[in-house]
């Protein structure tokens, strides 16, 4: 019977300890939101590499693309400026499941 309570006890505790997070700010556009422009900015859409003016993102999540000219429209006010200074942006590529051996195989072969 103790150790029904006691288990009981701890779980009430996780559980309030769980409920107990702090509150979402509110992201409204202009909070950690960034443009990038004056560079080669990738997109990898479709079958072939398509170039864009200028990338805004919002907490690590592309929010807009397009011509520097509308991205400043739009987000000017609250974005900071990043310059590419001519350097090239390309999409992140995200392997959940890799093999570092299989790909060096592949390489090889190349």
């Amino acid at each position: 019977m103790k150790k029904n309570k006691f288990l009981a006890i701890v779980i009430s505790i996780l559980g309030l300890a769980s409920c107990n997070q702090p509150a979402k700010q509110n992201n409204s556009v202009g909070e950690s939101v960034a443009i990038y422009h004056n560079g080669d900015i990738i997109t990898m859409e479709g079958s072939e590499p398509t170039y864009t003016e200028a990338v805004v993102e919002q907490e690590g999540k592309i929010i807009f693309v397009g011509t520097k000219q509308e991205a400043l429209e739009k987000f000017e006010s609250s974005a900071k400026l990043i310059d590419l200074k001519g350097q090239t942006l390309l999409p992140a590529f995200i392997d959940a499941h890799g093999h570092y051996i299989s790909a060096l195989s592949v390489a090889s072969q190349v």
